[in-house]
């Protein structure tokens, strides 16, 4: 999209386009990795992110991997200007570390789901065409992109990239497994070496033998933890300790349960 000059009026510039994940779920799993790696839960900075990535910490395209990691939920950021941190979410673990059959896939499928664009237009939702799996040719969807939704034409045809790619991801309702049961933090420790480079920490985690000393720091790092298991019948049974952070997180999650029990 080229930037308007200063000659351009009000009217004639053009609007940004809205809001989607620069790359899609399965590149941004690849990158998640990459920080887990040589961060595992540690927070890490964002020059060490782009070394991670292989880019420069001024890179543009630095600030689009990270807010599209963001927008399916597979990092946590803090702080802000040079202080700015990211660390590996707790759906961002399980997706790297949980290997039981079908509970990676249910995982990736609720991720797939999060960003507001992709999700509106795979399930209906606010007011967006119904696509699912089954979209319009480019044409059409191009143009419903542009016309109804503002989209600028490379990023329409960006979008498109991201959604097809995204949405293999999602599990068809009707071929759901089971559904993920209820783990904590200690069954997903990894065996995986520690960083190369000092990273900033946010809790200490011990490799000493559990002790009950220990017990407190490992609730505390279930906490916002959310885990659901199929309870058949169009049921879902959720189990979670949350905090007010907690809640904000269920709340984004509730539409691809929904998606799961129907």
């Amino acid at each position: 999209m080229t930037e308007a000059t200063e000659q351009d009026s009000p009217a004639m510039k053009r609007e940004r386009s809205p809001s989607f994940p620069y790359i899609d779920l399965g590149t941004a799993i690849e990158h998640l990795e990459k920080i887990y790696t040589v961060a595992k839960m540690n927070e890490v900075r964002f020059a060490d992110t782009a070394d991670a990535w292989g880019m420069t910490a001024t890179s543009g395209s630095l600030m689009r991997y990270v807010a599209a990691l963001g927008q399916f939920d597979l990092i946590d950021t803090s702080g802000s200007g040079d202080k700015k941190r990211i660390k590996v979410s707790a759906l961002g673990r399980r997706i790297l570390e949980d290997n039981r059959p079908g509970v990676r896939e249910n995982l990736c499928s609720e991720a797939a789901l999060l960003p507001k664009l992709v999700r509106g237009l795979f399930l209906g939702e606010d007011n967006m065409p119904h696509w699912g799996k089954d979209r319009p040719s480019d044409s059409i969807a191009e143009s419903s992109l542009k016309f109804d939704l503002g989209f600028g034409n490379d990023a329409a045809r960006r979008f498109l990239m991201v959604y097809d790619a995204t949405i293999k991801h999602v599990v068809d309702t009707a071929t759901a497994s089971n559904g993920v049961d209820n783990v904590g933090d200690m069954a997903l420790e990894s065996q995986k070496q520690q960083p190369d480079f000092k990273v900033e920490t946010m809790h200490s985690h011990p490799h000493d033998a559990p002790s009950k000393k220990q017990l407190p720091v490992d609730i505390e790092g279930a906490l916002n933890d959310i885990d659901f298991q199929n309870a058949g019948k169009g049921k879902i049974k959720i189990s979670a300790v949350l905090d007010s952070e907690g809640l904000d997180i269920l709340e984004k999650k509730i539409a691809a349960f929904r998606m799961l029990i129907n």
